[in-house]
């Protein structure tokens, strides 16, 4: 005979000055949406911090369909949520013959560079988990992963069907599928459905420099604006000039580098008339636009162009120079006229 349980488990969070209160909670169970009265087992328990925690088991003797949906609804004064869980059933015949079922979740997701991620996987409630054995591994790797030097990945303990992986701060070389696999003692080693996991790199900082046109046109110079790499390749840069949207005379180039991201500069021609030039870029990675401005100067361009203080800097030692210049050459003329000077006699 086959016993398959389902578990729910969980503490009382509402504390009272002498222990918890209240204590009475209600735990219904349903098989596919039906009352379930029979098989249950509910127990309430004091733990070492004076809260009492609780534990639901729904134990089915006959055998169970694939796809049979078993719902728990607990019901308290302070505590109101429900569980649902799909029963795969796991004979050790049908595991033995390579019919274990595992799945994955997320089948697809983003996830922006910096941020964690988790990978979920589901497997049958087996009679004992002890043997079961979960690893994970990325496609086109020819390893499996491993936590690693950097302490990127963690692998959490083994839940009662499922397992998880998280990675922390996410990098752009961390986007593939991912696939665990649940190995045990009765059956081989049977692959779950695969993950793909897509990481988005914001194109930030932005970076916004001038130059001269080759035209050589008196009164204008050219304004660019280049992007971080970035990830995926959708994104939106806009020219501002002294406030007022430019559609009219701007180029761009977008390109994809040797690591897969995509890097976008973007420039304009504008004359000295203008004040300040601005480029806008907005991409699925920023919460909210990001900009850079480039101040543009009236001033002429000279080929050494001395900041002013350091002009009065070296005014001062260049005239100080000339004076210790003439005052030794006159000093010297003094020399020379007293050799010359006789008495006549």
């Amino acid at each position: 005979m086959i016993v398959y349980r389902l578990y729910l488990e969980y503490a009382a969070v509402q504390v009272h000055q002498d222990g918890v209160y209240p204590r009475n909670i209600n735990i219904r169970w349903y098989k596919n949406v039906v009352d379930v009265d029979i098989g249950i087992n509910t127990v309430l328990k004091l733990n070492a911090e004076s809260l009492f925690e609780c534990s639901s088991t729904l134990e089915e003797k006959e055998a169970v369909k694939d796809g049979t949906f078993y719902t728990c609804k607990p019901s308290h004064l302070t505590i109101e949520m429900t569980a649902t869980y799909q029963l795969i059933s796991s004979s050790n015949k049908a595991v033995a013959n390579g019919q274990m079922k595992v799945s994955q979740t997320p089948e697809s997701a983003y996830a922006v560079e910096g941020e964690s991620f988790t990978f979920y996987c589901a497997f049958p409630l087996f009679r004992d988990q002890s043997n079961v054995t979960i690893s994970w591994w990325k496609l086109g790797d020819t390893e499996l992963l491993q936590s690693g030097s950097d302490g990127r990945k963690r692998f959490l303990p083994l839940k009662k069907g499922g397992a998880s992986l998280q990675l922390l701060n996410v990098k752009a070389d961390d986007s593939g599928v991912y696939y665990c696999g649940v190995k045990h003692p009765n059956s081989p080693t049977v692959n779950g459905t695969g993950s793909r996991l897509v990481i988005c790199v914001p194109p930030i900082p932005l970076k916004i420099i001038s130059k001269s046109p080759k035209s050589s046109v008196p009164g204008t110079l050219i304004v660019l604006c280049k992007t971080a790499a970035f990830y995926p390749d959708s994104i939106n840069l806009t020219w501002y000039k002294d406030g007022v949207h430019v559609t009219n005379g701007i180029m761009a180039l977008k390109h994809l580098n040797s690591k897969g991201l995509y890097e976008l500069t973007s420039y304009m021609e504008v004359t000295r008339a203008a004040h300040n030039v601005t480029c806008q870029v907005i991409h699925r990675t920023l919460p909210i636009p990001v900009r850079s401005t480039f101040f543009v100067s009236n001033r002429k361009v000279h080929r050494f162009n001395i900041p002013l203080i350091p002009q009065f800097i070296l005014g001062f030692f260049m005239i100080l120079a000339l004076t210790l210049i003439i005052a030794d050459y006159v000093k010297h003329l003094k020399v020379k006229g007293s050799n010359n000077t006789y008495v006549e006699k």
